[in-house]
C-alpha cells in the first residue's frame, strides 16, 4: 500500500512523524479520509473529535484532541492539534 509523510504535532509535542498509510478526521462538516496522492486540502478539525492513522506496516492509532486544523499537499498531511486536557 502507498503511503504518505503524516506529521502530527501540539504547541509541545511531536504525536507522530513518519510514514502512515491513512489518515482519519472530522470536520465541522462531516468526517474525512486521507490516503496517499490525496488533492489538496486545508481545513479545521472538529473540537473534541479525534485523529485516527495508520502507520506503515497499518497499525491504527487514535489521538483524541480538543481542536485542530490539517493540511494535506504533496503528499504531506500535517495536523496541528491542541490534545484534550487529560491527553496531555
Amino acid at each position: 500500500m502507498q503511503t504518505f509523510v503524516l506529521t502530527i504535532v501540539s504547541a509541545t509535542t511531536v504525536h507522530f512523524d513518519d510514514e502512515a498509510r491513512s489518515c482519519r478526521v472530522s470536520t465541522p462538516t462531516g468526517e474525512i479520509g486521507f490516503e496517499a496522492r490525496h488533492e489538496p486540502f486545508l481545513g479545521a478539525l472538529q473540537q473534541n473529535s479525534e485523529v485516527r492513522f495508520r502507520d506503515a506496516i497499518g497499525q491504527e492509532h487514535v489521538l483524541p484532541i480538543e481542536s485542530g486544523l490539517l493540511s494535506f499537499r504533496d503528499n504531506r498531511c500535517t495536523v496541528t492539534v491542541e490534545p484534550r486536557r487529560d491527553e496531555r
